[in-house]
């Protein structure tokens, strides 16, 4: 909710000098329809300190104080509310392009708002694929949104481009040139599970999403939930092995988001220790 707000003031203030998304029109809309902003809650009177004990959180301390997390720093977005949500629940961080200093960490956070295409021309300039790879392979690695789309196959985005072929599928554009949809497809959409039990308790409940991509021809065994975008099916939570993608913004998706960003981590940790 609070980067839902950030959000539409950045949008608002820079309308004109927006280049991430190459189509404006969702954006616009977004920033035109108020009745986006009506969903939003007033949060004036909401006690954030209680958020620890209204949740099913259980990272031990001993954990979270021992786990290093990066944000990599690929410049494809806004990471204000990512950085918010670790401060407040006091992880130790740092922002990084660097693979020696995103080798010290356990966790890498990838997050985007910007085409997938130029996310990977990015960590192909940074020489930053075979540290990814490590992390898939060796540590703990979550995605988020045009970071959720580079770990897939294939990325067709008006001409085709590789993905990181960490897991199985297609991203391509929600709708076709035939379908009159606006996008990206900006707000706050309903999670159900996938042929899976609901693991993080969240069935049913909104998150915030701000995208035009969608991943097809994924493998049904990594898809965790879905959610709807005017009938077109979004996969939404992806999880294979210690890594965990996410096409919505968690971080922006209120308490609720930041409480599932947390047990996030928590599940990574399992893993990580089994």
């Amino acid at each position: 909710m609070i980067g839902s707000l950030f959000h539409y003031n950045f949008l608002k203030k820079n309308s004109e000098k927006q280049n991430l998304l190459k189509n404006k029109i969702g954006n616009k809309d977004f920033i035109s329809n108020k009745e986006n902003l009506k969903k939003i809650p007033n949060l004036k009177n909401f006690d954030f300190k209680k958020l620890s004990k209204k949740s099913e959180i259980s990272i031990q301390k001993k954990d979270k104080k021992k786990i290093n997390i990066c944000i990599l720093n690929l410049k494809a977005g806004n990471i204000f509310s990512l950085k918010n949500f670790l401060k407040k629940f006091s992880f130790k961080f740092f922002v990084s392009d660097n693979t020696k200093e995103i080798m010290k960490s356990d966790l890498l956070i990838i997050s985007g708002d910007c085409n997938s295409s130029f996310c990977i021309e990015q960590i192909k300039k940074k020489k930053l694929l075979n540290t990814i790879k490590y992390f898939y392979d060796n540590k703990m690695l979550i995605g988020i949104c045009s970071g959720m789309q580079i770990m897939f196959d294939k990325i067709n985005e008006g001409k085709i481009s590789s993905g990181l072929k960490l897991f199985s599928g297609s991203v391509s554009k929600i709708s076709d040139n035939k379908e009159a949809i606006k996008l990206p497809n900006v707000g706050w959409r309903e999670l159900i599970p996938f042929e899976k039990k609901d693991i993080f308790k969240i069935n049913k409940k909104n998150f915030y999403f701000l995208h035009s991509n969608r991943i097809k021809n994924f493998s049904k065994k990594d898809c965790l939930y879905l959610s709807n975008y005017k009938s077109k099916i979004i996969p939404s939570i992806f999880q294979k092995n210690k890594t965990l993608l996410f096409q919505f913004h968690p971080e922006k998706s209120g308490v609720l988001g930041q409480n599932l960003l947390y047990n996030s981590i928590d599940f990574l940790i399992s893993k990580k220790n089994v």
